[in-house]
């Protein structure tokens, strides 16, 4: 069974894997529809192999705040939602719910991150606020079926905390 251990590829929008940006984005696309058509057949242990997979892709897409994936659809951040989703789904048909619950956090986690690192632009922070209100809904939704409301309401609080630091330091930077 494959392990929900982030394994970010630690790459800089300027990083020698520029080029190949296209080519990943690429394969997030092919491992997210392989996973998507195994899914839809119920063989979700093979799913979940190829979300995993499209989120290492994703995680090395993060950083790109320019390009999107082949069809224009979605930025790097977003692959990583929709691919972590997607695993964290499969985990909990496979009466995972721990295991959904893992992959929910850390990608909430990453984003927030994202959000309030100040050595990240503006343009990919802001990108990521907009995709941690995703991301605190799926995470939040999952705990509540998970019967864990204080962990809800601590999960808000802390949310609501990194969006206000954020909101902070774009106002000292004069956005």
């Amino acid at each position: 069974m494959p392990t929900t251990e982030a394994h970010p590829i630690p790459i800089e929008a300027k990083s020698p894997i520029a080029p190949f940006q296209k080519s990943l984005q690429k394969y997030w696309q092919y491992y997210s529809d392989k996973g998507r058509n195994f899914h839809t057949k119920g063989m979700l242990k093979e799913a979940s192999h190829y979300f995993l997979e499209s989120v290492r892709v994703a995680q090395a897409l993060i950083f790109d705040d320019i390009h999107r994936n082949p069809d224009g659809k979605y930025s790097g951040i977003e692959m990583l939602y929709i691919a972590s989703h997607n695993l964290a789904s499969c985990h909990n048909q496979q009466n995972d719910m721990a295991e959904g619950e893992l992959v929910l956090r850390t990608c909430h986690r990453e984003i927030s991150e994202l959000a309030i690192n100040k050595k990240h632009s503006k343009a990919l922070r802001l990108e990521s606020l907009c995709v941690l209100e995703r991301s605190l809904f799926s995470l939040a939704s999952q705990l509540a079926f998970m019967n864990k409301p204080a962990q809800v309401h601590r999960l808000i609080d802390e949310t609501g905390k990194v969006v206000d630091g954020l909101q902070q330091q774009l106002a000292i930077s004069g956005i």
